[in-house]
C-alpha cells in the first residue's frame, strides 16, 4: 500500500489508504480509534505561551540569523511561521508550501524529509543516507540536487 496520504494545515489526515503515515517534521501522533482508523494529533504549536526558555532562545537565535544570513535559498518567503514539535523539541521556520527551515549551525538551512520512507535532515545529512535510500527517495533526492544546482546557476 502506498505511504503517501494528504494533510491539512492542522496535521489531519484527508485520505486513509490503509496506513497512517505523517510527514516527520509535523510531529503526529496516532492512537486508534473506534472504527480502527488513525486519527492525528496536532503537536505543533505556533503559540509563543507553549515555548520554554529554550525554544524562545532558539527562536531567537533563528530571528538573528534570518536578519543576518537571511533565509535559506529556495525556501519561499510566504506566510513565512515558526513551529514548535512538542514530541521532537524541533523549533522551526515553516511557510505556505511547508518547506522547513532549521538552524545548522549559525545559519538557517531547509531541512528535507523524502516522500518515500520519510528520512529526514540537512542536505549533508541526506548525501550520507543516499545509499541506503529506496529508489524511489534516490530518484527524489537526484531531482532535488539537480533543481538546486540549476536554481543557483
Amino acid at each position: 500500500m502506498p505511504r503517501m496520504l494528504s494533510y491539512d494545515a492542522n496535521c489531519r489526515m484527508t485520505a486513509y489508504s490503509g496506513r497512517a503515515h505523517c510527514p516527520p517534521f509535523m510531529g503526529c501522533n496516532s492512537a486508534p480509534s473506534k472504527k480502527g482508523y488513525k486519527q492525528m494529533e496536532n503537536v505543533l504549536t505556533s503559540n509563543f505561551g507553549d515555548l520554554g526558555p529554550r525554544e524562545r532562545s532558539e527562536l531567537r537565535e533563528m530571528l538573528i540569523s534570518w536578519d543576518k544570513y537571511g533565509l535559506p535559498d529556495g525556501f519561499y518567503n510566504d506566510e513565512v511561521t515558526f513551529a514548535f514539535n512538542k514530541n521532537s523539541g524541533f523549533v522551526f521556520f515553516t511557510n505556505s508550501d511547508y518547506q522547513v527551515a532549521m538552524l545548522n549551525g549559525d545559519e538557517l538551512e531547509e531541512w528535507y524529509f523524502s516522500p518515500h520512507e520519510g528520512h529526514e535532515g540537512f542536505l549533508e545529512d541526506l548525501v550520507d543516507l543516499y545509499p541506503e535510500m529506496h529508489p524511489d527517495d534516490q530518484e527524489w533526492f537526484d531531482d532535488m540536487v539537480l533543481y538546486s544546482y540549476r536554481e543557483c546557476k
